[in-house]
């Protein structure tokens, strides 16, 4: 039921895909109809806006015309006027002059020239009346053919504005149909899809039906095959089990006779080597008072050689003999001595707490079944310390990769790193004391000392853990240091950047592996310098401990021990 469940929602999946598909398709097919439509309105538009532009240009002009005609007509009417004015003036002149021969006296002469006067004058006016009149007909001639250009025109705007008018019509109404004709056949189309998807949803119906019912044969014989097989290795599995029960128990069994055994040897060797401590503490006070004696006798023979001149052959030979045994016995207990070492030494402790010497010895932790070499160091309260560090000459390289840092590195007697999984191995089940011995250039010696101190594991990139400072130094581990924190950080080296510093790799920077923030205002695994190397650029690249040294001076010695 689940199956077919997932499979009808498959199928509705599907159709609800092709539907929006078909959807899509013809709204963008409208859409880009719809924009061809309001690009062809906004068309329209602009034309109209130059229709309405050109007949109001076309009206302001035929205004223009008419008031330049009714100008001209004013012209033309003050020209008939004056021509009118100048006829009565000629003819009033002639009539005077007239009137004057035929009833003045005998001024003929004058009348005569008064009378040829007036007829040049006449002449004159009439032929500027002429001019007037040429003048007229040009004016009327030239503003006749303006007003046919005008007219012209004007007839000419019109039949291209009807024109373009009918062009917008018929491309509106080729539109009008083209988008009907395509959203019926975008129409057709998706009805003839939805056709074909209900089609194809009866055949997966029937083919789903059908499938389901072999899916069910499928499954139950899945089914009873998978119980069948469970049960056979249930029984497979139960009898292994109880092989392997048995086997745990009698491993368990020699596991803890082995530890009776281990222990009572243990308590025997430790009884021996008290035992041996005491012969030990014994012959140490045999020494002193044979040495006591020896000089108590070479004191007497001083004093008595001034009176016994006679016997000084046979004192000579008496002790001459004295000290050869003397020699005897110093060379017994020189042996006696060197054994004792040399068993304490081979003692399998488990870490440098009861060691009598500082020196180079093989421990047996409980995570080392076959020991660990490590350096015992000796303090002035004769509590022993495991050295996991030191850095006293140079001689070691300590910008090493990942793999150099977790194995450990160098000579126990000299520079060393005990190695970041041997440190764990020793501090995971016990947190132990970590205590850093300093010294400068200067002599000036310093200490840190953390009362609980433990790195985690590999796969937890050996993060540092401390807690509770002690000393003269100032605390740079466990607690922040100028912004820079070095407690529960990863360690780091060239090759595994797992430092804080996002825009660089602080072991890539200053060398050295560390447990670097970002960096450091503590570093005592970096390059070695001696006082006399200090050169420019190399500030923060040597054995730093910042409130001693800061970033230009180097540490002449540093050691790092635990307990």
């Amino acid at each position: 039921m689940y199956f077919k469940n997932k499979m009808v929602s498959y199928i509705l999946y599907l159709v609800l895909v092709s539907t929006v598909a078909s959807q899509i398709s013809r709204e963008t097919s409208t859409s880009r109809v719809v924009r061809r439509l309001d690009t062809l309105e906004k068309k329209v538009f602009m034309q109209n806006d130059a229709i309405e532009v050109l007949r109001t240009a076309l009206h302001i002009l035929q205004k223009d015309l008419n008031d330049e005609r009714d100008f001209m007509k004013e012209d033309i009417s003050e020209l008939f006027t004056r021509l009118t004015g100048s006829s009565g003036q000629v003819v009033r002149p002639v009539e005077e002059p007239v009137s004057k021969i035929q009833y003045g006296s005998c001024e003929c002469g004058a009348i005569v020239n008064q009378y040829e006067n007036l007829m040049m004058a006449f002449k004159k006016e009439k032929n500027e009346n002429i001019m007037f009149r040429k003048e007229f007909h040009e004016i009327r001639k030239q503003h006749d053919f303006e007003h046919g250009n005008a007219s012209e025109k004007f007839n000419n705007m019109v039949s291209r504005l009807n024109n373009t008018e009918k062009t917008l019509r018929s491309e509106i109404n080729t539109i009008k149909y083209e988008t009907i004709a395509e959203f019926h056949e975008m129409r057709q189309q998706h009805d003839f899809e939805i056709g074909n998807v209900s089609e194809k949803l009866i055949n997966m119906d029937s083919r789903f039906n059908n499938s389901e019912e072999t899916l069910r044969s499928e499954i139950n014989t899945i089914k009873y095959e998978t119980i069948s097989e469970f049960q056979e290795m249930r029984k497979l599995q139960d009898f292994k089990i109880g092989n392997v029960s048995e086997k745990c128990y009698k491993v368990e069994s020699r596991l803890n006779y082995a530890e009776k055994t281990l222990r009572s040897d243990i308590d025997t060797i430790y009884k021996e080597t008290m035992a041996v401590n005491h012969r030990y503490s014994a012959c140490q006070k045999d020494i002193n008072n044979t040495r006591s004696y020896f000089n108590d006798v070479i004191i007497h023979l001083n004093e008595s050689l001034m009176n016994r001149s006679l016997n000084t052959l046979q004192e000579i030979s008496r002790i001459t003999s004295d000290t050869a045994k003397l020699k005897t016995s110093n060379e017994i207990l020189k042996n006696i001595t060197d054994n004792l070492f040399r068993h304490q030494r081979f003692f399998p402790h488990k870490s440098c707490d009861n060691v009598i010497e500082s020196g180079e010895y093989t421990i047996y932790p409980d995570a080392f079944s076959h020991g660990l070499k490590v350096y015992c160091n000796l303090d002035s309260t004769n509590k022993g310390w495991i050295v996991i560090q030191r850095r006293k000459d140079g001689s070691v390289d300590f910008n090493r990769n990942w793999a150099d840092y977790k194995a450990g590195f160098g000579d126990l007697s000299g520079e060393f790193w005990l190695g970041n999984d041997h440190v764990y191995q020793l501090t995971k089940d016990t947190p132990r004391q970590l205590r850093i011995d300093m010294e400068m250039f200067n002599g000036t010696k310093r200490y840190a000392l953390y009362s609980e101190f433990n790195i985690s594991s590999e796969s937890d990139k050996y993060k540092l853990h401390l807690f509770g400072y002690t000393g003269d130094a100032e605390d740079c581990l466990s607690t922040a240091c100028a912004y820079v924190l070095h407690n529960g950080r990863s360690f780091s080296t060239f090759d595994r950047d797992n430092d804080r510093w996002g825009n660089g790799c602080c072991a890539c920077h200053y060398g050295g592996g560390w447990w670097f923030d970002s960096c450091f205002k503590a570093h005592l695994n970096g390059k070695y310098f001696k006082e006399k190397d200090k050169v420019p650029g190399w500030r923060g690249r040597g054995i730093h401990w910042f409130p001693i040294t800061g970033d230009s001076t180097s540490l002449k010695f540093v050691q790092m021990s635990m307990r």
